[in-house]
């Protein structure tokens, strides 16, 4: 078990999860800023870039559910349970 900087615990496959998800959302938003993503989805700029920088700081499932609506990205490729099906060929329905 590992701390988080907020002194919680959490598991190795929690940890690994979190990394996963963070990774997937930096693939599916590759083309924008942190300042596009933050807009798109109506969050903080700084939000976003905790996802990316803190250990253990994900978006809440609403946000998860913006980021497959907003970047027309598969919730399952998303969390993990699927491979993504496509190649980044899906339209995006956010534009800069």
């Amino acid at each position: 078990m590992a701390r988080t900087n907020k002194g919680a615990l959490y598991s190795d496959e929690a940890r690994k999860f979190n990394r996963g998800l963070v990774n997937r959302i930096s693939e599916a938003t590759s083309d924008y800023s942190y300042k596009q993503i933050a807009n798109a989805l109506g969050v903080h700029v700084n939000t976003v870039g905790k996802w990316f920088a803190t250990e253990g700081y994900v978006p809440t499932p609403v946000t998860i559910a913006k980021i497959c609506d907003v970047f027309n990205v598969d919730a399952n490729w998303l969390l993990g349970v699927q491979e993504r099906a496509d190649s980044r060929e899906n339209t995006r329905r956010y534009s800069h």
